[in-house]
């Protein structure tokens, strides 16, 4: 059966400055083949500000980064206000660059795993490298057990965490005492993340708005 993104989006419908191939795309002067991404990251960012005490309207960025294995990136970003006369014209773009997003995971998906796969031992499932300024480790282990540099973080199978995801987010939340909340960024191969998790640990994670 053919699926939404065999085959490749039409040019109306990438966002500015972008081309494809059957093998590689291009952004402006960057040029990567699709078996050589290595990781995919599309998240959004909201910014909100105030004049003289009055709220001013909100700035939304949407961002794709796309890295390579020699560890060159992409990067789309689009800046837009959500009120204004272009409002519309933006979302469009927006729209394109979301899909675009989703067409690259399906294209790079069996070649970006395999950059987990190889973490796998007997004992740990995969370890995943969290976007941010330290870069934290995690370990996932095949008991369902989950470790922070090396530290116990917690665990699919406790019965003292609730596990709930959010945007480009996973949530171990605790049912009682400090330090209730518990979050892994899973916004670089979040598609991997959870394809992982939900099919080995055989559970469901429901989504809510917890931000």
């Amino acid at each position: 059966m053919r699926q939404p993104y065999d085959e490749l989006p039409p040019v109306e419908e990438l966002p500015d400055g972008v081309s494809l191939d059957n093998k590689s795309l291009k952004y402006k002067s960057k040029f990567f083949l699709y078996d050589e991404i290595k990781s995919i990251r599309i998240f959004s960012q909201y910014q909100k500000f105030t004049l003289n005490f009055v709220p001013m309207p909100s700035t939304v960025s949407s961002i794709l980064q796309i890295f390579n294995k020699n560890k060159s990136k992409i990067q789309i970003t689009l800046f837009f206000q959500q009120f204004g006369f272009r409002k519309k014209k933006k979302e469009l773009q927006f729209e394109k660059i979301y899909q675009f997003s989703k067409f690259l995971e399906y294209k790079t998906f069996s070649h970006r795993s395999e950059y987990y796969n190889v973490t796998e031992t007997s004992k740990i499932l995969f370890e995943y490298i969290e976007h941010g300024i330290f870069n934290n480790k995690y370990q996932i282990f095949k008991n369902g057990i989950i470790k922070k540099n090396n530290r116990d973080f917690s665990s699919f199978y406790s019965n003292d965490f609730e596990v709930k995801r959010s945007y480009k987010k996973l949530h171990f939340i605790k049912k009682s005492g400090l330090f209730k909340r518990k979050t892994i960024d899973i916004s670089i191969d979040e598609d991997i993340f959870l394809t992982k998790i939900v099919t080995y640990f055989n559970i469901e994670i429901p989504f809510e708005n917890l931000e």
